[in-house]
């Protein structure tokens, strides 16, 4: 048995030896690979950025091919990786919590709008949709024309003002709608 002062001192050398190897081996890292980390993780955005770029471009060589293959000048099925086709449109469902201003700026990055439902089968699919009033105080579609389906759950649009009016539509499970506060991120 090993009086206590001892082990403490045999504990503490050990630490040492093992801090002194952490810091060794920490410096002999930053010296050999930091630099080309550094290097690579400032190029990352612009790999990233070309990456984007050619899969938009195999895509679209794709969807070429089938046109020719097809004979044909619709879509077709041909969406961007990721999106689904739907009655020859292409919808992105997003699992990101985002507010319907950032909604409408991501759609607009991928050259794309929120949905616009123009009948009752489109109903059931949407979380945010691309209904709102906040431009002239009327309920209108993101491409300016006007909201003539009534699908409001009942009392809605109601326009709670406790922190600002509700301006942005969103849809229930039941595929009615709801006026809510546009910066909302989740429903």
């Amino acid at each position: 048995i090993r009086p206590r002062s001892l082990t403490l001192k045999y504990l503490s050398h050990k630490g040492f030896i093992y801090s002194m190897l952490l810091r060794t081996t920490r410096t002999s890292l930053t010296r050999v690979c930091l630099p080309p980390c550094r290097l690579y993780l400032s190029e990352a955005p612009k790999q990233l950025s070309v990456i984007d770029s050619l899969s938009k471009s195999i895509a679209a060589i794709k969807c070429s091919h089938e046109h020719v293959i097809n004979n044909s000048s619709t879509a077709g099925g041909c969406c961007p990786m990721g999106w689904t086709v739907f009655e020859s449109s292409c919808y992105f469902f997003s699992g990101d919590s985002r507010s319907w201003n950032e909604s409408t700026d991501w759609c607009e990055t991928q050259q794309a709008h929120l949905v616009i439902l123009r009948n009752d089968k489109d109903m059931p699919h949407f979380y945010w949709i691309g209904l709102s009033d906040w431009r002239t105080g009327r309920w209108e579609w993101v491409n300016q024309t006007p909201y003539t389906v009534e699908r409001w759950k009942p009392g809605q649009p109601d326009n709670l003002t406790g922190h600002g009016d509700e301006d942005c539509a969103h849809l229930y499970d039941d595929g009615l709608l709801n006026d809510v506060h546009c910066h909302v991120t989740s429903l």
